[in-house]
């Protein structure tokens, strides 16, 4: 089994177009995967532990803090680098353990906080960091909460009783509740997320490089501004050998607009200058309204 490529990234930053153009390439990404192509096997482990800390996916915060208890941590990693070694990885490599021999990997937002311990369970796991301008990320957290809330949809909804049994066995239960946020009702406070993620993706890639572990940063701007050659870029690092025309193929669709797309309404050009001197930005380079990214 090779070390896998960790994919992490603010909620709505990118993550689930590269790794679409990573598996138009070869990678792969695990058997069973939910719509935003995150595999149900990580996407339950990393929802349970953010749950055990009393967070959730757009209140991650309180699981850097519990990670910092070395017990707690410890038994993390041992329990499930257990799941690893037994039958309930199944449902990532669908049966085929060969799966792993070439490149492979998974994305989840959630990783960005609990990189740590999966890179104690999979020595050798390389990171990709995927970058947004904050602005971007926060007016997608609030409009898919505003769609979300225009369906009807509620976390007050009593699930199915086939549901519920399903959920009452499992030793992770998980309910992905992405379009219901209490926070992402704003764009101030869905930027906050934006910050709270980008922030600990800095410290945890640190912590990653100090240990010796391989790490790439890539910005959806520069992807979407020259798909084939970024995408080339990652496939490299991630153990891929892609020719320019599997390259091109992978890349056909993607749209440069979609970088830096706040620019074109008036409205978030305003939240910009409100927060363009915020830590998180000046980190990113972020730049006047009008001079480039």
């Amino acid at each position: 089994m090779r070390p896998p490529l960790v994919l992490l990234g603010t909620h709505r930053s990118g993550t689930t177009l590269l790794v679409r153009l990573l598996r138009a390439l070869g990678l792969f990404a695990g058997a069973r995967l939910e719509a935003n192509l995150e595999p149900w096997f990580f996407l339950r482990r990393n929802e349970w532990l953010l749950r055990r800390a009393g967070g959730a996916w757009d209140r991650p915060r309180p699981l850097r803090e519990l990670l910092e208890d070395r017990e707690f941590f410890a038994a993390a990693v041992e329990r499930f680098a257990s799941d690893v070694r037994g039958r309930a990885f199944r449902e990532f490599t669908g049966g085929d353990r060969g799966a792993l021999d070439g490149a492979w990997g998974w994305k989840d937002p959630r990783n960005v906080f609990t990189l740590d311990v999966w890179s104690a369970v999979f020595p050798g796991a390389r990171a990709v960091h995927v970058t947004r301008h904050g602005v971007d990320v926060a007016a997608s957290l609030l409009e898919r909460t505003t769609r979300a809330r225009a369906r009807g949809d509620s976390v007050l909804r009593v699930w199915p009783l086939p549901n519920r049994i399903k959920a009452a066995l499992s030793p992770y239960d998980f309910r992905n509740w992405y379009g219901q946020s209490a926070r992402c009702r704003t764009l101030e406070a869905s930027f906050e997320l934006w910050e709270e993620s980008v922030d600990e993706a800095d410290r945890a890639l640190d912590r990653h490089r100090a240990a010796g572990l391989e790490t790439l940063e890539l910005s959806f701007e520069s992807l979407v501004r020259a798909p084939a050659d970024e995408l080339s870029r990652v496939a490299r690092f991630a153990g891929i050998d892609a020719s320019a025309e599997a390259l091109e193929r992978a890349t056909a669709d993607v749209l440069a607009e979609r970088g830096e797309a706040y620019r074109n309404d008036p409205r978030l050009v305003a939240f910009f200058e409100t927060v363009r001197d915020r830590p998180a930005m000046r980190r990113r380079g972020a730049r006047a309204t009008g001079e480039g990214a």
